[in-house]
């Protein structure tokens, strides 16, 4: 009879208790540097099916192995992405380094080395 007891309990609970979600990291990390306006633009894929709990809660920004900025996202842009424009001065060979962290704690890192300009040739 107690063990009866114990069973049910257990299964009410295994039943009602909210579980949390598996984390999953983003899909997908891209990015670009527009060297005249000094901006890393940034996206990031990211299904999230309910906002509040589910999305990009981090960025992280470093150049050549050096954490510049962390940025909280409240809520990412779309519930399939995230779009940020940052403020960025870097010149030809800086490496930047983006870590986008998921509320549910998945991340990914994408990395760009900034290109070298090439100079027109008279012609």
């Amino acid at each position: 009879m107690r063990k009866q007891q114990v069973l049910i309990v257990l299964l009410v609970l295994l039943i009602f208790c909210p579980r949390p979600a598996a984390a999953h990291p983003p899909s997908d990390v891209t990015l670009s540097y527009d060297a005249p306006t000094a901006i890393l633009h940034i996206e990031v894929a990211h299904v999230a099916k309910n906002l509040r709990e589910d999305g990009i809660r981090q960025l992280v920004i470093y150049k050549n192995a050096q954490e510049l900025s962390r940025i909280t996202i409240i809520r990412q842009t779309t519930p399939n992405s995230l779009t940020k424009d940052f403020p960025l001065e870097a010149v030809a060979g800086d490496a930047i380094r983006v870590r986008a962290i998921s509320k549910g704690g998945g991340y990914l890192d994408q990395t760009i080395v900034i290109p070298r300009e090439e100079k027109e040739q008279p012609g």
